[in-house]
């Protein structure tokens, strides 16, 4: 609904329409918060895992230590990404 929305808007006044990197950007932020989901879980679970007095099983741990260099790249290429939106990379003439 929201994307309808925001189509609806960028076509009626020509702004978002003229940029193609948009969703360049967009792709790597939904990326982020799905590859987010799992480790946030965990971690929750470990926090109320240990006042209760219970060891965490961190034998996985690597797997979130992983998953977090993976969105540190994405966020490296959001960055990279906006900085060409903001010099006008991606409008058509």
């Amino acid at each position: 609904m929201l994307s309808s929305c925001l189509l609806r808007w960028s076509r009626r006044y020509a702004i978002l329409s003229e940029l193609d990197t948009l969703l360049d950007q967009a792709g790597p932020i939904a990326t982020i918060l799905v590859l987010e989901i799992w480790p946030m879980w965990t971690f929750i679970r470990w926090r109320t895992q240990e006042p209760r007095g219970e060891v965490p099983d961190t034998s996985r741990v690597g797997a979130p230590y992983l998953l977090n260099h993976i969105e540190l790249g994405l966020v490296i290429l959001i960055v990279f990404v906006a900085s060409f939106m903001a010099s006008g990379f991606g409008l058509r003439s």
